[in-house]
């Protein structure tokens, strides 16, 4: 939980343009994700370092379910593009998706999704074991 008195920024979904692109196969613009799929899977993490232990990497989201909502930016801190994840029902976890907001002392972030949010995708771990 964030400290209320520091400043917080939340995470939320868009990009500079208000518009996720898709492939451009064309030199023309490109279309919003939201004309081929309203819905994506995330995967956040985040990497912290701590002067006594190693580097670690930290769940931030565990596969959340966002969802496109036409007209509905600014109606919460998470929701600045029309992209909304809080308050979503997601089937796959056990537990109410909730506000995330960015950790300035992480060293980085990595997010990785796929659309729709329900598609037949098989998520696997890399292990050593990989990387021959």
């Amino acid at each position: 939980m964030p400290n209320p008195d520091a400043p917080t920024k939340s995470i939320a979904f868009g990009s500079n343009n208000s518009k996720w692109q898709d492939a451009q196969t064309t030199r023309g613009a490109g279309n919003g994700l939201e004309t081929l799929f309203t819905s994506f899977r995330v995967w956040g993490y985040k990497t912290v370092s701590d002067v006594s232990a190693l580097s670690s990497s930290q769940i931030v989201m565990d596969g959340y379910k966002v969802v496109f909502t036409q007209g509905s930016a600014g109606n919460t801190a998470s929701n600045t593009a029309d992209w909304e994840y809080v308050g979503i029902e997601n089937p796959i976890l056990a537990i109410p998706q909730t506000i995330k907001y960015w950790d300035h002392s992480a060293t980085s972030y990595r997010f990785f999704a796929y659309s729709p949010f329900r598609s037949d995708v098989t998520v696997t771990t890399p292990t050593t074991a990989d990387h021959r």
